[in-house]
């Protein structure tokens, strides 16, 4: 049964205590697993369990895999994240895991993606290299426009073109160094700047050349500039918005205007008369700052209203005066350029289109009033006298035109009128622009 035949006592009495034993221990199981039954409770399972009072194995850290690296997207860079404890080259060894006593290797320092975010309200700028180039024309002559403003009876024939460059870039490193010189402006403000080169021409009225009456000089400026474009963030509808501008160049026989007047008419088929009376050559420089408040209504993306007051002034050989004036505008998309393009003196339009996948159109009619100082296409030479007319003090300025365009793709036209710049002019100039540019 439970034991061998060997084991068993010989001795009768033994052999029935023997017995009797075998018997107490199946009874105590059966009734051990009645009890169990009875009460739900495993008597076997508990029995099983180790003692309490065992040694137990130290508890194993779980080992982490290290995160698969993040692989860079066009464009965009990695900045390794690590904790302040690796920062300084070490990790304390109280703070690492343990494992069987002997500690756990470093965590891997993880990559995160980084993008510049941009401030409320504006886009964010283009990482890409490139820039916007832009052509620009006028000319005295006849344009679509001229009936609908009057007809010109002086016919001064004035032309002129401008070629321009504007990185696509805020704030060049010329800029940030002359900030820090001259603290100003604010670290709010943003700059940006563009490049300039432009040739223009003032002839005597065709009218009247040869009826010996007082008439403005023939003359032409050959001018290269430098032109910043200053803005600060929106704040609510207002933005300030201000221009600053430098040229330097030459006036006279030496900006090779009168070459060029004459080879565009004998390629027209058109005769021109010799430029006698023009003024002499000289080095011109001007510096030009402008002031400005934009005020905008409407949704950017369906319908915008703004309204676009300045002031500003000019100091240099060329030309000396101090303007005011207003412009307004309508159209879509218009936060994404720094204002309507606009003449002024010289033959700036540029107003800073911004690159990228929106359309935009806009009508624009604006008006400014200068306070003259000196005009050298007026007035004649700095130093000598080379003028039969007299400047006038005050003149006025209006202009309307339209622009179309896809991103910084965009065409621009414009009808100018200007009031008489001397005393003997009997006729009010006025003149269309042609505008292009292209992003590259």
């Amino acid at each position: 049964m439970f034991v061998k035949a060997a084991t068993r006592p010989k001795n009768p009495v033994s052999t029935a205590l023997y017995l009797a034993a075998g018997v107490a221990v199946l009874v105590a199981g059966d009734r051990a697993e009645a009890a169990s039954i009875a009460t739900g409770y495993d008597f076997r399972a508990m029995m099983a369990q180790p003692s309490p009072f065992a040694r137990r194995a130290a508890p194993q850290a779980p080992v982490q895999a290290a995160p698969a690296p993040v692989r860079p997207a066009p464009g965009e860079t990695f900045v390794p994240r690590t904790s302040a404890a690796t920062a300084h080259g070490a990790f304390p060894r109280s703070a690492l895991p343990q494992r069987q006593g002997k500690p756990v290797a470093a965590p891997v320092a993880t990559q995160t993606r980084v993008t510049e975010a941009a401030p409320a309200g504006e886009t964010v700028k283009s990482t890409r290299k490139g820039g916007v180039w832009r052509l620009e024309l006028q000319n005295e002559d006849r344009g679509p426009l001229d009936g609908f403003m009057g007809n010109s009876d002086t016919g001064h024939l004035t032309w002129g073109w401008r070629a321009s460059y504007t990185p696509d870039a805020e704030n060049p490193d010329w800029f940030k160094k002359a900030r820090g010189w001259f603290n100003w402006p604010g670290p709010q403000w943003r700059a940006q700047a563009s490049y300039g080169l432009q040739q223009t021409a003032y002839a005597k009225s065709s009218i009247r050349a040869d009826n010996n009456y007082p008439e403005r000089p023939y003359a032409g400026a050959l001018l290269f500039t430098s032109r910043v474009n200053l803005t600060k963030p929106f704040d609510g509808v207002f933005q300030q918005n201000d221009f600053l501008e430098l040229g330097v160049g030459l006036v006279g026989p030496a900006s090779g205007a009168e070459v060029i007047h004459r080879v565009a008419h004998s390629a027209a088929g058109k005769s021109t008369r010799s430029w006698r009376g023009e003024i002499k050559s000289e080095p011109v420089i001007l510096a030009q700052y402008e002031k400005g408040l934009r005020t905008m209504f409407g949704s950017d993306k369906w319908f915008n209203v703004e309204l676009f007051p300045y002031a500003g002034a000019a100091l240099g050989n060329m030309t000396t005066y101090a303007s005011t004036g207003t412009t307004l505008r309508i159209g879509r998309m218009l936060k994404e350029d720094s204002g309507p393009p606009r003449m002024r003196h010289l033959m700036v339009g540029e107003n800073f289109p911004k690159h990228g996948d929106y359309w935009t159109w806009s009508l624009f009619a604006g008006a400014e009033y200068r306070a003259i100082g000196f005009n050298i296409f007026t007035d004649g030479n700095t130093y000598s006298d080379t003028s039969d007319v007299t400047t006038k003090p005050f003149v006025y300025e209006f202009q309307m035109g339209a622009e179309v365009g896809y991103g910084a793709y965009r065409m621009t036209l414009m009808q100018v009128y200007r009031s008489e710049e001397f005393e003997e002019q009997d006729g009010q100039d006025r003149f269309i622009r042609l505008g292009l540019s292209a992003y590259y």
